[in-house]
């Protein structure tokens, strides 16, 4: 979805610069039974402006949380989560415009990509990659 009277080149733009600036790019690892372990990519941007998280939500898809106060803050932290395929996605529209955080972005790609072959990885290469990521 454009916001009135953008391109497409500067909505892509403002949200490379937002993960850039106000995002993490994490590979999760989850087990849901013993010696099994299940990774997938997550992307997660948050801001005390609830305007930059819709746009993300509204743009890309994912979900949006609020998070009470804590510390010195008084303010309402609102936070964008979108994993796996659909993290991917907004990946590789934001990639060109991504400067930060490019080698994170570009080791989530490989991850997804290798996650979605339907090839079966080992726990030692599930491993690396977690690794590469940290």
């Amino acid at each position: 979805m454009l916001t009135r009277g953008k391109t497409l080149t500067e909505e892509l733009s403002y949200a490379a610069c937002a993960l850039d600036c106000e995002g993490s790019v994490t590979l999760s690892r989850t087990a849901p039974k013993p010696k099994q372990v299940n990774l997938h990519v997550a992307i997660s941007i948050a801001n005390t402006n609830k305007i930059l998280v819709d746009f993300l939500h509204s743009t890309f898809g994912g979900n949006v949380y609020s998070e009470s106060p804590r510390g010195l803050s008084k303010k309402v932290i609102y936070r964008w989560k979108i994993h796996s395929c659909q993290a991917a996605e907004f990946l590789r529209k934001v990639h060109p415009y991504v400067r930060l955080k490019r080698k994170q972005v570009g080791l989530a790609l490989f991850a997804q990509n290798l996650l979605s072959s339907g090839r079966v990885l080992s726990h030692a290469a599930k491993d690396g990659l977690w690794q590469a990521m940290k």
